[in-house]
């Protein structure tokens, strides 16, 4: 269980609207985008969290 835990708290979180981590492509505000495209320098490829406020979260 805490390899899972460090898993997930070595990947780049972004918060997204509630309801929309379904499964189905999400969109990042310009904020989020910004910050994976410039700050983090996000690949196409990289892993991040999707996180909807209800506990939910996405990979």
């Amino acid at each position: 269980m805490e390899f899972l835990a460090c898993v997930f708290l070595s990947m780049p979180g972004f918060h997204i609207p509630l309801g929309t981590a379904n499964g189905a492509k999400v969109l990042l505000s310009p904020e989020e985008s910004h910050h994976a495209l410039r700050v983090l320098r996000l690949a196409p490829s990289d892993a991040v969290m999707l996180l909807d406020g209800a506990s939910n979260r996405v990979r």
